[in-house]
């Protein structure tokens, strides 16, 4: 995108809660990218009043820095808003993003903040938050703090990456996030896939099972780039992350090239769950053949004798 988007934008929404109900945003993925400098996944606009914005998944991919590029805006002089058990990350291109969010305090009231997941990659803005909109707040910590013009503002919120199955299916099974959420039965009994959701929900609009055992192939740290030198030896690494709720500590991990499979094991690890580790393979990869060639990581047994009960993030190409 390179013009002005918005994932949902609200507006003026004045309802005072008795005549026809509550406005409700919930259950919707969202994934917004590009260069624009007006980029928001969901945005509540001035006059935005008695709504539950609840149970959204939002992935921005952007990497603009500005005040008005965020998954979540959230304008000032509102009142009787309640955001609660959303993903609001800030992807961008895996090493640095928009911010997550703006968030604007002065003249809020009977607003609920809480039991959200803020995650994003860049390193000097995390997110605008304060009286002021546009207040460039340096860290999740920071950015609490700036909140808190808002009631309990995010007391039990997280700071966790969600795994997405990609960029676009925000479906997850992240453990860092399973049961984690409020009881909002009463407003959505059921998830974005139409499946029903516990007392102890998912924090995001999918609620979803987590496996037992779970290794998600992150990125390839080394060899890096797309050209390569024959008769070079390259170092083979791997960022590997358990995604599943049992301890790793050990892992079967596998290299190929044009087919041909480099194996080794690796033991005496300590991976917690949502927690990461990059394996450094012992024999080094040499390209024999000028040209088009394919390399792949992937894993096998975790813990010496148990598969992987989830095979969609198992290959790094």
């Amino acid at each position: 995108m390179t013009s002005t988007g918005y994932g949902m934008q609200h507006n003026s929404f004045a309802n005072n809660g008795f005549s026809f109900g509550r406005g409700l945003i919930a259950n919707n993925f969202i994934q917004m990218g590009g260069t624009a400098t007006t980029n928001v996944g969901i945005h509540i606009n001035g006059g935005s009043n008695y709504t539950d914005v609840v149970h959204n998944s939002v992935n921005m991919t952007s990497t603009v820095l500005s005040p008005n590029v965020s998954c979540f805006r959230y304008e000032q002089f509102l009142s009787n808003n309640n955001v609660q058990n959303n993903i609001f990350q800030a992807s961008g291109n895996g090493t640095t993003s928009c911010a997550v969010a703006n968030i604007g305090t002065s003249g809020t009231s009977n607003c609920i903040f809480n039991y959200n997941d803020w995650y994003g990659l860049n390193s000097t803005t995390f997110g605008y938050c304060g009286t002021a909109m546009g207040t460039a707040q340096n860290s999740y910590a920071a950015f609490k703090t700036g909140g808190s013009g808002i009631a309990s503002f995010e007391a039990n919120g997280f700071n966790k990456e969600a795994l997405f199955n990609s960029t676009t299916d925000l479906h997850t099974s992240s453990p860092c996030l399973s049961n984690l959420g409020t009881n909002l039965l009463s407003l959505v009994p059921k998830d974005i896939d139409d499946e029903t959701r516990t007392s102890t929900p998912d924090i995001g609009a999918d609620e979803f099972n987590v496996s037992t055992y779970d290794a998600a192939m992150q990125a390839i740290i080394s060899p890096s780039g797309s050209s390569f030198a024959t008769g070079t030896p390259y170092t083979v690494k791997v960022k590997v992350r358990n995604n599943g709720s049992t301890t790793i500590t050990a892992l079967n991990m596998n290299y190929s090239i044009n087919g041909t499979v480099t194996s080794q094991a690796f033991t005496g690890l300590n991976i917690a769950a949502c927690d990461t580790m990059t394996l450094t393979f012992t024999a080094t990869l040499t390209l024999t053949t000028p040209g088009s060639n394919v390399f792949k990581i992937f894993n096998g047994l975790i813990n010496t004798t148990n598969p992987d009960l989830n095979n969609v993030n198992d290959i790094d190409l």
